[in-house]
Formats: structure tokens, C-alpha cells, sequence
């Protein structure tokens, strides 16, 4: 028998300041890299009871401390990280006002987009023509998209559709700002299938105004295609 990273009675997290709390309803990794390194590594937890969300700074651990209070109590359901217009956010699904999805930004962040700009759909990357060749597996490759389709240099982020076709084995690829480890899906597959997906890609890496496209696939290649309709600035 193992014994559990972290353990608490109903009542008080130890460690942090919610009462009230006993049943824990959803879990996340905050991605390395995605917030300020102190972060990097940490577990956040969601108290369904108490609606509010500690932090681990590491495991096994005698005591977590506050993350965020005062969510809703019987209302907490999910928790995962993923794309957003200032990079990656945390994200968690609620009862609250019948059923929400919303977003927490770490304030240290790079500033959120001060507006969206509709552009007409068109294509800036696409590995079966002049983009090639296709995705190689486990390979690592940053494109650039300010400057293509209408996207300003200054966008800090587009609203894209992407799509994967032509994988020669099951996996997933991974898009995040560039001179990043993205650790999130963008887009999971089958051998042979073709699938596409919004996705909000950010572009304040380095260099900025590029996104990194991680390919996970055992063997093999798979094509990428991205469009923009739009981005923030």
C-alpha cells in the first residue's frame, strides 16, 4: 500500500483559509513554464464543497495553501489548463448560473489582448505544399504567423482552425507559443484520419509572432494545416 500525496478531514484544508470543504472534485499540473517558475511543477485541486481551488508546492504533502476562494460552494466540477489569448490560463467548469465554463489568468502574465480582429479565413500553414515536408514523429517545429494572412506583427494571439490529416499512426499534436514545451492536446487522431479543431494559439513567445507545433506520434508523419479568422492585439 502506498500512502496518498495529500490527505485532509472535511472542514479546513490545512494550510490555507476555506472552510467547509471535503470533497475533491478535479485536479491539474500547472504546465512548465506557463505561469512564473515558482508555479512550475505545482498541483492545483478543487474542493467541490467549499468552491475553492489550493495549490501543492510539492508531494507528499502535510499542508496546501490558497489558490482561490470563494467559487461556489456544490458548484466546483473540473479543472484543466489550456490555450488562451495571453498564453495558457487555467480553465474550470462550474454549476454556478446553470452551467459555466471559465478562465483564470495568472496576473504576471503577459497583458490579455485589448481586441479581437476578424480577419477571412485563409491559410497560413500547410505541410502538404510549400510548408513541407509533413510532421516527423516526436519532431519539433516552430512556424511563424504575424505577417501572413493580415495577422500584425503586435498580435499577441490568432483564433485558428487546425486541422491534421494524413497520420500514418495514432497521437496528438501540441501547439503553444513559440520556444515552448506545449504540454497540452491541441488535436488527437487515429492513423489515417483527418480531424480539425478551433484553437486559440498564443504568440508572444520567442520569437514572438510564432507558435511551436510538437508532434506525438510513435512512427511515421502527419500534415498540418492551420487557418486564421482573426486575432488579438
Amino acid at each position: 500500500m502506498l500512502d496518498p500525496h495529500f490527505e485532509f478531514p472535511h472542514g479546513t484544508i490545512p494550510g490555507t483559509t476555506a472552510t467547509g470543504c471535503g470533497s475533491i472534485t478535479g485536479g491539474a499540473w500547472v504546465p512548465t513554464g506557463a505561469w512564473p517558475a515558482a508555479y512550475d511543477g505545482t498541483y492545483l485541486f478543487a474542493d467541490f464543497n467549499c468552491g475553492a481551488i489550493a495549490r501543492l508546492a510539492s508531494l507528499p504533502a502535510a499542508s496546501a495553501v490558497d489558490f482561490a476562494t470563494g467559487l461556489g460552494a456544490n458548484t466546483l466540477v473540473e479543472l484543466i489548463f489550456g490555450p488562451s489569448p495571453i498564453g495558457t490560463s487555467l480553465y474550470y467548469t462550474t454549476y454556478a448560473a446553470g452551467g459555466q465554463v471559465r478562465r483564470i489568468d495568472f496576473a504576471a502574465a503577459p497583458p490579455p489582448a485589448a481586441t479581437f480582429t476578424t480577419l477571412p479565413p485563409c491559410r497560413v500553414h500547410d505541410t502538404r505544399g510549400s510548408d513541407g515536408p509533413a510532421l516527423a514523429a516526436n519532431g519539433t517545429r516552430t512556424f511563424a504567423i504575424a505577417g501572413i494572412c493580415g495577422v500584425p506583427s503586435g498580435a499577441v494571439a490568432v483564433a485558428a482552425n487546425v486541422t491534421i490529416t494524413g497520420a500514418t499512426a495514432a497521437g496528438s499534436v501540441r501547439i503553444g507559443p513559440a520556444g515552448t514545451t506545449p504540454s497540452l492536446d491541441t488535436i488527437s487522431f487515429r492513423a489515417g484520419q483527418t480531424r480539425a479543431d478551433n484553437a486559440i494559439l498564443g504568440l508572444f513567445g520567442a520569437p514572438t509572432g510564432s507558435v511551436t507545433v510538437v508532434s506525438n506520434i510513435p512512427t511515421g508523419t502527419v500534415h498540418l494545416i492551420v487557418d486564421v479568422n482573426g486575432y488579438w492585439q
